[in-house]
């Protein structure tokens, strides 16, 4: 099984309806779920915590603490934490949660190629390919300020 689903609309966290027709799709799910929101965790350890970003975007971007983040910006630090996360332990994720099988590829002046994506989603040019979080920055809004 692949560690992300699409959600809809009316997806509920597993357990918290009677989707799941045995204990073990249901503990399965369950585990699944905290592994992935552990990967948030508020511990400078975990990959995608507010302190991992902020101090990504100081060693990298030279933002300060409290700054603000546009969204190439966050798109930038998002895939950096991604390859953090790679390099940590196997296993240390949970048991179901494969960050190394995932990448990011992040679009430049809102400009997606698909060479750029081939090249970011495969292995080393081989037909394996690795799930891909698309990135596309956009401001919005940009032009106008709202009269206040």
């Amino acid at each position: 099984k692949q560690w992300y689903h699409r959600r809809v609309r009316g997806w509920r966290r597993p357990g918290s309806h009677k989707e799941y027709k045995t204990y073990t799709d249901t503990q399965f799910q369950e585990s699944r779920f905290r592994g992935l929101i552990k990967l948030f965790g508020d511990q400078r350890s975990e990959p995608f915590s507010l302190q991992q970003m902020l101090k990504i975007g100081k060693e990298h971007l030279n933002k300060a603490y409290g700054e603000w983040y546009g969204p190439s910006s966050v798109s930038y630090v998002i895939r950096v934490c991604v390859e953090y996360a790679k390099e940590k332990p196997a296993g240390s994720h949970g048991p179901y949660i494969q960050i190394r099988d995932f990448t990011v590829y992040t679009a430049t002046d809102c400009m997606v190629f698909r060479g750029d994506i081939v090249k970011t989603a495969t292995r080393n040019g081989t037909c394996s390919w690795l799930k891909t979080l698309v990135l596309i920055s956009v401001r919005m809004g940009g032009d106008e300020l709202n009269p206040a």
